[in-house]
């Protein structure tokens, strides 16, 4: 079953690691990009991976999500995430042609492929170690 593994929120331009969220006070936009996610294996990579790309550098989720099989996730599927509904809006990410790791590789990363986004359906408190469910 998947579970959040970690869950971020940036404020003040700082990203802060926290142990729950209320989606609804958080200042997460409601929209289609309003919520980022990243599995744990892809998280791992980000800060694994040698050779860098821009995700490496700077895409930061809102929510590590141990245990998702990405391959089951298509757009419109929905999440129950403690209290909170969230509707996936996009699975992957597009690489920039200029990222380093094509120029270097002549090569995608798969790190994109690890990325999703959804917009909040019903906002929420959301904890760490809540179940992720497909409903």
């Amino acid at each position: 079953m998947a579970i959040i593994e970690k869950i971020y929120l940036k404020e003040n331009d700082v990203w802060n690691q926290k142990e729950q969220i209320d989606l609804r006070t958080c200042g997460l936009r409601k929209d289609k990009r309003g919520v980022s996610f990243i599995s744990s294996e892809g998280n791992a990579r980000l800060v694994d991976d040698h050779i860098k790309g821009f995700c490496h550098i700077k895409f930061r989720a809102n929510f590590v999500i141990k245990d998702i099989n990405i391959n089951n996730l298509t757009e419109g599927k929905i999440l129950q995430m403690g209290e909170a509904v969230i509707e996936v809006t996009e699975v992957g990410k597009e690489c920039f042609i200029d990222c380093p790791i094509i120029k270097k590789l002549g090569a995608l990363c798969t790190v994109n492929k690890q990325i999703f986004f959804g917009e909040i359906l019903r906002a929420g408190i959301v904890k760490e170690k809540d179940s992720v469910i497909l409903i």
